[in-house]
């Protein structure tokens, strides 16, 4: 699975600005619907420009555009529920194609009764949602720029006297699995510590570069062989006001901004 930092809500002001894409947020609840980039264009050689967003495709070697064609007129986009720097980055490339190919915005288009085209790479990675007894997938609020985060938290109950052993060798099983953003809420009960522990990456694809690819299930196995040393409770001790709360505190992390 990839976490890190995405956009679905809010586009990234002042990280990006298109000439012909269009934002359309994602709304989540009974819609959930994909955040998408999205242009409506009319072009004198719509066959070539297609052949030119194939080609870049397979360039870049990964992504995903769709197209839906009407004779000469195309509405074009990408979409997805979390959308990375990749895919931003993706569509300013698509602009240079189409301005390449002398396109023309316009405003009417329907697709009904159209198939679209689908152009992409397809890759073998691990499930989007794999099966997970412990870690849970959790997102944070809009951060700087809107960016949300896509994170993995687990809750524990750990002896006071343990928690920086645990932390260290936490953060080595970490390195190990591609995760780059450690941090943690905490409250001490007693002799004990209420640890909100939250896994994750930073921003994805960009510059190009391969998205990070985390195995949550064998991330999850080495923590469960993890805690077989420490006297662990994998849920929190005493009543409400113990419930971790407070300022993040940080193990490692990348793309700070966009997180905390």
């Amino acid at each position: 699975m990839v976490l890190g930092v995405y956009w679905y809500f809010g586009f990234p002001e002042g990280l990006y600005s298109y000439d012909y894409f269009k934002w359309k947020p994602g709304y989540g609840g009974h819609a959930n619907n994909p955040a998408q980039l999205e242009t409506t264009v009319s072009c004198p050689k719509p066959e070539a420009l297609i052949s030119s967003l194939k080609s870049l495709i397979h360039e870049i070697n990964q992504g995903f555009i769709y197209i839906y064609q009407n004779v000469k007129q195309l509405k074009i986009g990408t979409g997805s529920f979390n959308l990375h720097d990749f895919d931003f980055e993706l569509m300013k490339k698509v602009e240079l194609i189409l301005k390449q190919h002398q396109v023309q915005l316009i405003n009417d288009f329907s697709t009904k009764v159209i198939q679209p085209i689908k152009l992409h790479i397809k890759k073998d990675y691990s499930p989007a949602f794999p099966n997970l007894k412990l870690l849970k997938q959790v997102s944070s609020q809009m951060k700087k720029y809107n960016a949300e985060t896509s994170l993995l938290r687990l809750d524990i109950n750990i002896p006071l006297k343990e928690k920086n052993t645990f932390l260290n060798k936490l953060k080595k099983i970490s390195d190990e699995e591609n995760i780059n953003v450690l941090f943690y809420l905490e409250k001490d009960v007693e002799e004990s510590v209420n640890l909100m522990l939250f896994f994750g990456n930073g921003r994805q694809g960009h510059n190009f570069k391969e998205k990070q690819n985390v195995d949550a299930e064998n991330l999850e196995s080495k923590i469960i062989a993890l805690s077989h040393q420490f006297g662990i409770d994998y849920q929190f001790k005493g009543s409400w006001d113990y419930y971790p709360k407070g300022d993040y505190n940080i193990v490692k992390i990348v793309d700070k901004e966009f997180i905390i």
